[in-house]
C-alpha cells in the first residue's frame, strides 16, 4: 500500500502554536505532523525564537479540511501557499510556447527585412 505524500499546510511561528494546531487536526481526523525548520534545527534541535518555524505538514489529499481548520484557529495568515503542480507546469508550457513564438517572429523579422535590403 502506497502512502499519499505529505504536503505543508502551514508554519508556525513556535512549537506551541505548532502543537495546537497539530492537536485540532488529528482531533478532526486529519493526520498531522510538525518539524522544527530553521538554524536551530541544523544546530541539533536548540529552537530560537525568530530562528525556526515549525511546519505542520498533512496528506495530500486532506489539504484543504486541514486549512480550514487552522484558519477557524486564527492561522490564517501562516497557511502556506497551495502550488498545484500541474497547473504550474501548463503555466510553464504556456510560457515556453509564449516566447518560443516571440524568437519565431523576431527571426521571421530579421529575414524579411534582411530580403527587403537586397
Amino acid at each position: 500500500m502506497t502512502e499519499e505524500p505529505r504536503i505543508i499546510v502551514a508554519e508556525a511561528r513556535d512549537e506551541v502554536e505548532a502543537a495546537i494546531w497539530t492537536d485540532a487536526l488529528i482531533a478532526a481526523g486529519i493526520p498531522a505532523a510538525s518539524y522544527a525548520r530553521g538554524v536551530g534545527a541544523a544546530l541539533g534541535g536548540a529552537s530560537a525564537p525568530g530562528w525556526s518555524v515549525f511546519p505542520v505538514v498533512v496528506d495530500r489529499g486532506q489539504l484543504g479540511a486541514a486549512r480550514t481548520v487552522i484558519a477557524d484557529l486564527g492561522g490564517g495568515q501562516a497557511l502556506a501557499p497551495y502550488r498545484d503542480s500541474a497547473s504550474a507546469r501548463k503555466r510553464q508550457s504556456q510560457a515556453l510556447f509564449v516566447v518560443l513564438g516571440v524568437v519565431i517572429l523576431v527571426l521571421a523579422a530579421a529575414l524579411g527585412a534582411r530580403l527587403a535590403a537586397g
